[in-house]
């Protein structure tokens, strides 16, 4: 798993954060989807996939697969968020969930802090 945390702090404090992770394989040349972004965006076509499992139309949280694999998928998820926050220092009072992704490859998670920046914050978080 390919592991991505980028940080945003707005001019006004606010503090956004997208966090995924991506499954590395080996064989990605005869996938035609890359990470794709958004909602409702986890769809892919029966093409590959395990008919009948459920799991091709997997996306933001709304799909309608076994909602065992998405509990554990999203609580996985959350798992390794809480402890990029937790090591990062990021969102120190928690955080809201904006939106989400569970796709076969791509796991995503886009956030926004419940505290404003502070100085330490926009120096530490700086990004080019």
């Amino acid at each position: 798993m390919a592991e991505v945390f980028v940080t945003d702090i707005k001019s006004g404090g606010l503090k956004i954060f997208n966090y995924s992770l991506t499954r590395v394989t080996q064989q990605n040349s005869g996938s035609k989807r890359g990470a794709s972004k958004g909602k409702g965006s986890g769809k892919h076509g029966g093409r590959g996939g395990k008919k009948g499992s459920g799991h091709s139309s997997m996306g933001s949280g709304a799909g309608r697969g076994s909602s065992g694999d998405e509990s554990g998928i999203k609580s996985y998820l959350n798992e390794m968020l809480e402890s990029k926050l937790k090591t990062t220092g990021y969102c120190r009072d928690g955080y809201i969930e904006l939106d989400s992704t569970f796709g076969r490859r791509l796991l995503e998670i886009r956030g926004e802090c419940e505290e404003a920046a502070t100085e330490e914050d926009r120096i530490k978080f700086v990004h080019n």
